[in-house]
């Protein structure tokens, strides 16, 4: 599903209203770990409601939000637990919740795969809940091999990937980070992990990073054989950025440096395409 959570954005921050609704269709619960018992069972992410109880936008997604049946019937998907910031700062605190509502999913563990920050429409949640991954066993079975080796580079580099070809952009950055800044980081994928990182960037909609990350790949020189995919990446970077004319020209180096290839292939249909639009 690419890209389909990273759209999720352009709808996250709505505005919640109705009237009072009972929200026990919804089952809650008061504990992660309990939670966590349940998710792991079954490989299913949960769903983090930081809450107060002096929160009007809370109370307005008890209200319209949680009481929807199409989000309830969504909700089937994860384990949900309610944390009120009030009581269980030190949770609050550990997961950087510094406001409310704030909704993380995670996987069965605990760990962060998506943050929204404020109220969601029902809608939005709705969405977010159905395009979610509801099988995470291949992300469970990663961060069960990090918990006992936190320095395990190529189970990091393999998380990112799993994370990545699941849209969660952010998430796969951060374990792609790590593995990058591991001591026992293998230079082999480095080129590798740094376009990988750039393509997450590039769908984040954050140019200067992924100009960052395609040109970290490309320390090695233009000229190595893996060199087609980060220039082609750069090229697009450069061009959301509205540096066109250098995209123009790293796309042009890509096809007179690889002239057979995906990503020369590729690079031709850009070019044509750009061309054509600076002729209108």
């Amino acid at each position: 599903m690419p890209r389909r959570l990273i759209g999720m954005v352009l709808i996250l921050a709505g505005v919640c209203g109705g009237t009072a609704a009972d929200a026990a269709s919804i089952t809650w619960y008061a504990s992660i770990d309990e939670a966590s018992a349940a998710a792991r069972k079954a490989n299913k992410p949960m769903l983090l409601d930081f809450w107060a109880s002096w929160c009007a936008s809370c109370r307005a997604m008890d209200a319209d939000v949680f009481s929807d049946e199409s989000v309830a019937s969504a909700a089937s998907n994860v384990l949900t637990v309610r944390i009120d910031i009030d009581r269980r700062g030190s949770i609050a605190r550990r997961y950087r919740v510094d406001g409310v509502p704030t909704l993380l999913l995670t996987d069965s563990y605990g760990n962060e795969l998506f943050r929204v920050a404020g109220a969601l429409t029902r809608t939005a949640m709705a969405q977010l809940l159905r395009e979610f991954p509801h099988d995470i066993a291949e992300i469970n079975r990663w961060s069960r091999i990090l918990a006992e080796d936190g320095d395990n580079t190529r189970a990091m580099v393999a998380m990112g990937h799993v994370l990545k070809a699941a849209s969660l952009y952010r998430a796969s950055n951060q374990y792609f980070g790590r593995a990058m800044r591991s001591r026992k980081g293998a230079a082999s994928t480095r080129a590798e992990v740094f376009t990988a990182m750039g393509w997450n960037s590039l769908a984040l909609k954050e140019a200067n990073d992924a100009i960052r990350m395609f040109e970290h790949a490309l320390d090695g020189g233009q000229e190595e054989p893996g060199a087609a995919e980060p220039m082609l990446g750069l090229a697009q970077a450069l061009w959301v950025k509205g540096d066109r004319t250098k995209a123009k020209q790293v796309l042009e180096r890509l096809i007179l440096r690889f002239s057979t290839g995906e990503a020369s292939d590729a690079a031709r249909r850009l070019l044509a395409a750009w061309t054509a639009l600076g002729a209108r």
